[in-house]
């Protein structure tokens, strides 16, 4: 048996957990005659809450009356990976008033695509296309 190989851990963190420094401690034990503590490490583990990258496409930069807004968000986990969970995706005004909101919109392959057509009457200025996933 090589007692020196490495191995990567996975390992389950509850979503209570605050982002922060944690110490994680692994030990091994021997068992047969001897028994007792084969070894003992500690090391410092920093914890991020950040498990995925967002990108928001707009079909546009500037948008004039009675135009549609169309979207793209595009959610990758830190694999690379499509993801595909719930996203809630909202779209605010220059007041940040929340004009529009998706609740709960699945992604295809990590993609979700909305549509929002612009009211007659609206503030002008920057508008933001939010979209959100547990708290990130």
């Amino acid at each position: 048996m090589d007692l020196f190989l490495r191995h990567s851990l996975l390992w389950q963190v509850p979503h209570s957990a605050k982002l922060g420094k944690y110490m994680f401690r692994a030990q091994g034990n021997a068992g047969g005659a001897l028994g007792g503590t084969a070894f003992w490490e500690e090391r410092e583990v920093i914890f991020k809450t950040q498990f995925l990258t967002i990108l928001i496409q707009s079909s546009q930069l500037v948008y004039n009356l009675e135009q549609k807004i169309a979207a793209r968000i595009v959610l990758l986990t830190t694999e690379l990976k499509p993801y595909d969970d719930p996203v809630d995706v909202f779209i605010l005004d220059s007041r940040g008033i929340v004009l529009k909101r998706w609740t709960s919109r699945y992604p295809y392959l990590g993609v979700v695509s909305v549509s929002f057509d612009l009211p007659e009457e609206y503030e002008p200025g920057w508008w933001t296309i939010r979209a959100q996933v547990l708290n990130q």
